[in-house]
């Protein structure tokens, strides 16, 4: 880690401004030996910073954080697993901490290049970004703005003899399974962009998606100031003989998992996939999903004041039969839009409240006939005075 403080009791302050850069960097490993491993990965404890329970942690000025994680090259040529994967944390909080004028993390994670020669091994090379994790028992206040940028990227991974191949991609911008009060702004960029895996004979699987999530929440989160989030996720690319090939995409701009999470400033959330190529006899996984936001569990309240600008760019979607989310959101004023579609089931036991006023718009997207669900009693569609179903935008 950049900066460690994990004694329980522990302080630790700044007060002028701070700027923290890391790199992590998997070497070169190979092995003969049938039963041991080539490691040139990145796959635990990578942290820029990091905080433990008990800790307090403040920053009085802006941080800005860089960190990267590139894995290296592994070759297992005997069938050993051979891993050049990287898994990479911003900043992980564990205790309370407090960034007084805000901070600007940047991360990026790549995963490297892996050969595995044996049929019952594998070869990974999956690269793992997130911006922030605010653990379950931790306090992270934010009283500035907060910018956040995240980039993974899967490598290159080769299965010469029928083990699986991966080389996925994960960008995460915020994971916040505590609180979390952002007193302002948040901007949160993510991409995540899947790599190249190969697996020569058999039936074992290759993977090359990608996963790209703005803002996870599991606990208590608030945001007082504006939120811009775009994320985008690109599948990779994945050739297998008769075994499954993924190179499916996933975007979420919003992830509420359980909790509590209010919106209360002007939003701006837009979240684009696109699969990749897969190439089998067997099953192809070729799936894109853009969801502006995706709903669990919990409450998510959007602008339930009615006097902010509301933008959302992707579908609404909610855990199919499982759900007991509740989305409570509101567009009051010209300029406010929702372009996309609901995908509610009405087996899910979530709540769906759209409130359309004063010049808001919901601009269903697709082409010929569309369909959008509300799910359970109590959910619902509202056009009130002004609001605005525009089916030729």
């Amino acid at each position: 880690a950049g900066i460690a403080l994990t004694g329980a009791g522990s302080k630790m302050e700044f007060d002028q401004e701070a700027d923290i850069s890391v790199l992590f960097q998997g070497g070169t490993a190979v092995s003969n030996d049938v039963t041991g491993s080539a490691r040139a990965d990145l796959s635990t404890n990578n942290y820029g910073m990091t905080t433990g329970s008990g800790t307090q942690m403040k920053f009085g000025d802006q941080l800005t954080l860089a960190a990267t994680g590139k894995g290296g090259v592994a070759s297992s040529a005997a069938g050993a697993l051979s891993n050049a994967s990287s898994l990479l944390v911003g900043v992980r909080n564990g205790g309370t901490m407090e960034l007084e004028q805000g901070a600007k993390i940047l991360v990026s994670s790549y995963g490297g290049s892996a050969t595995v020669g044996g049929n019952t091994k594998s070869a990974l090379v999956d690269g793992t970004g997130t911006g922030i994790w605010n653990t379950s028992t931790s306090l992270l206040t934010i009283g500035d703005g907060l910018d956040i940028q995240v980039s993974a990227q899967g490598g290159t991974a080769l299965a010469q003899e029928g083990a699986l191949a991966s080389a996925l991609a994960k960008g995460t911008g915020v994971e916040n399974e505590g609180t979390m009060d952002l007193k302002k702004g948040a901007t949160i960029s993510v991409s995540a962009i899947g790599g190249t895996g190969v697996v020569g004979v058999g039936i074992k699987s290759g993977i090359a998606s990608a996963s790209a999530i703005g803002l996870s929440n599991n606990g208590s989160l608030t945001l007082a100031g504006d939120l811009n989030i775009q994320v985008s996720a690109q599948g990779g690319e994945v050739s297998t003989v008769s075994g499954n090939a993924d190179s499916s995409a996933t975007a979420y701009g919003v992830y509420q998992r359980s909790g509590t999470m209010n919106l209360l400033g002007n939003v701006q959330i837009k979240a684009e996939a696109l699969a990749g190529n897969a190439t089998s006899s067997g099953t192809k996984l070729t799936s894109a999903e853009s969801l502006a936001i995706r709903m669990n569990a919990g409450t998510l309240n959007i602008n339930q004041a009615g006097d902010k600008n509301v933008q959302i760019v992707g579908d609404i979607g909610f855990a199919a039969q499982s759900s007991s989310g509740i989305l409570n959101l509101r567009l009051n004023e010209s300029g406010s839009y929702f372009q996309g579609l609901t995908t509610n089931s009405t087996s899910s036991g979530g709540q769906n409240n759209l409130t359309f006023e004063n010049g808001g718009a919901w601009r269903p997207t697709g082409e010929g006939t569309v369909k959008s669900t509300f799910g359970t009693a109590g959910n619902g569609l509202t056009l009130g005075n002004g609001g605005v179903l525009d089916m030729a935008w």
